[in-house]
């Protein structure tokens, strides 16, 4: 009875050791800085160069200590001796225990997810490890977090770790030879003490038989917490997002409708300009076609010393052999009507040829013509 209530209460364990990690992964990062432990109230050991440094808090004071224990002076009593020292210092067994790994020995890849693995993301990183790395999975113990999360795109920024799971079993196995349980296993980071980011433990299911009934008790009493600060948190969260991005679609979309404004207001001014520019060339008298019109009808003992076009009024002046035979020549012309001298035509001594000065109206090309003499 005994043996199958305390494999009951692993597999409980191991499940809900499982469970919180899944958790934490869904738990905002400032959120999970509340409510995890902190740096203060748990024992780091790191392991490297041949030597075991314990961090831990003190029985009282606010600073905390490190104890660095010589693993090549001592054997494996000599070691538990020390760690059991050393935990004694902290004033309680009952604390977080770290174990921190040499940062060469892990695996660095940053991904860029869709935001709709979230849900899924530990599943959906495990089915990419063996594209990731040189590992199959069942060979690697593996944690991850989301480091960026754009509003303005539905993806996630995840850093994922990756450690080979033979290491990370061997440092766990000899940490509990040495007397140390711990709760959590990631790498050294540039700053020792600082909180711990990942936890590698989560991938290793008999790392959690050595927590204590009244671990698993606490794990429980966070996990309510995690649940009920998630089941409020995410989603206002995640609503807030939301909206967020649906306010600069909206922004977005009315800059644009502006613009579009703009440029038709624009493309109509421009159309009403090339409008008018035809319409002006078109009721304009063609000056050339005046010109060669005079040309055509005027004769040979005529000519033209000057010529004032305004509007639709034409004024010549010139010589001509028989000044009085110009009247009737416009007969002839179906652009040219209504011929009148503006002054008397005068004989002129020097060339012997009548001065005139005639004044004529230009037809509309294509309209009937008036006036005139027959």
């Amino acid at each position: 009875m005994v043996a199958l209530l305390g494999q009951s209460h692993k597999r409980i364990t191991g499940f809900f050791a499982w469970w919180g990690g899944e958790l934490t992964g869904l738990v905002p990062m400032g959120l999970r800085g509340r409510i995890l432990s902190r740096p203060d109230g748990m024992v780091l050991a790191r392991l490297g160069d041949g030597a075991l440094t314990l961090s831990h808090p003190p029985a009282g004071g606010d600073e905390r200590q490190e104890t660095v224990i010589d693993l090549a002076n001592k054997d494996a009593q000599g070691i538990r001796n020390a760690v059991g020292a050393t935990m004694g210092k902290s004033g309680s067994r009952r604390l977080d225990l770290v174990l921190r790994m040499a940062a060469d020995r892990a695996l660095y890849r940053t991904l860029d997810m869709p935001l709709g693995a979230e849900a899924e993301l530990r599943q959906a990183l495990a089915l990419q490890i063996d594209r990731l790395t040189p590992f199959s999975r069942d060979e690697v113990c593996f944690d991850y977090r989301i480091t960026e999360r754009p509003v303005d795109a539905p993806r996630l920024s995840v850093e994922l770790i990756v450690v080979p799971r033979a290491a990370v079993e061997s440092a766990v196995e000899t940490a509990e030879h040495w007397g140390l349980q711990p709760t959590i296993v990631d790498v050294t980071g540039p700053d020792p003490s600082a909180e711990p980011v990942f936890n590698l433990l989560t991938d290793i299911r008999p790392a959690a038989e050595t927590r204590s009934v009244s671990r698993f008790n606490i794990a429980l009493a966070v996990l309510a917490v995690v649940l009920a600060a998630a089941a409020v948190y995410v989603p206002l969260e995640r609503k807030k997002t939301a909206l967020k991005v649906l306010r600069d679609r909206v922004d977005m979309a009315r800059i644009d409708a502006e613009a579009a404004a703009r440029m038709r207001g624009e493309a109509e001014r421009l159309l009403g300009d090339s409008r008018f520019l035809l319409e002006r060339k078109r009721k304009a008298t063609p000056v050339l076609g005046v010109v060669n019109e005079l040309t055509r009808v005027l004769p040979d003992h005529t000519w033209v010393s000057e010529m004032v076009l305004s509007g639709k009024t034409l004024r010549i002046s010139g010589y001509s052999a028989a000044a009085s035979s110009l009247i009737g020549l416009t007969d002839q012309s179906r652009l040219l009507q209504n011929p009148g001298f503006r002054s008397p035509v005068t004989q002129d001594p020097k060339t012997n040829l009548e001065r005139f000065s005639l004044s004529l109206e230009v037809a509309e090309p294509g309209a009937a013509k008036t006036g005139g003499t027959n």
